[in-house]
């Protein structure tokens, strides 16, 4: 919040409420997900939901509240991040350039061929941890198979993108980068070069 605040560079000004608010989304989910600490039973009917964090006296009411929470904070979070391509499609739309040039430009922003930017990652990175785990929800869903592997990591690759996209918005935008570079004496800060007129005497 700090670097979105005080470092962000000019390009990202219209984005910034954005970042903030994914900021709060992505810090509600991790620290739910701490202190849950769910095991999702879906071989069982209803599919059942255990707590295992330091909140497990809770009454289920709160807990199972606390776990809805989770998960609507989780998919606002993938949904801003897909908000920022949409709000740079549109600021590409209302450039002055031609039709062609904008398809062209739309392109590049949407498919990445040869740079793999920090805002590519950000929008895969809940694909790859969302799809496959939930196409194995499905199937044990479906054959009511117990599955260790899918009850205790299925809490962990729904947080797992929120953990990191922070880390990758940190080292993808240069100004967050430089400050943090700053911060560990990685790099020197650069001085205000002071300009000092000297008044000729006569």
């Amino acid at each position: 919040m700090y670097m979105i605040q005080y470092y962000s560079p000019n390009f990202l000004n219209n984005l910034k409420s954005i970042l903030r608010c994914n900021c709060v989304m992505q810090f509600i989910t991790l620290f739910i997900a701490c202190s849950l600490q769910t095991r999702q039973v879906s071989n069982l009917t209803p599919i059942e939901i255990w707590c295992y964090g330091y909140v497990k006296h809770f009454d289920p009411t709160i807990l199972y509240s606390f776990y809805f929470l989770s998960q609507s904070t989780t998919l606002a979070s993938v949904l801003l991040i897909f908000l920022t391509i949409y709000l740079k499609f549109d600021a590409v739309r209302n450039m002055n350039k031609s039709s062609n040039q904008k398809y062209i430009v739309t392109f590049i922003l949407i498919i990445p061929v040869v740079v793999v930017t920090g805002l590519t990652i950000q929008v895969f990175l809940p694909i790859i941890c969302y799809l496959p785990m939930f196409i194995y929800l499905f199937i044990v869903i479906e054959t009511k198979v117990e599955s260790l592997f899918e009850q205790y990591f299925i809490g962990v690759f729904s947080t797992f993108p929120s953990l990191l996209d922070s880390y990758i918005t940190l080292y993808s935008v240069k100004t967050y980068r430089k400050q943090i570079k700053i911060a560990f004496k990685l790099e020197k800060a650069e001085q205000p070069i002071q300009v000092a007129a000297i008044a000729s005497q006569m």
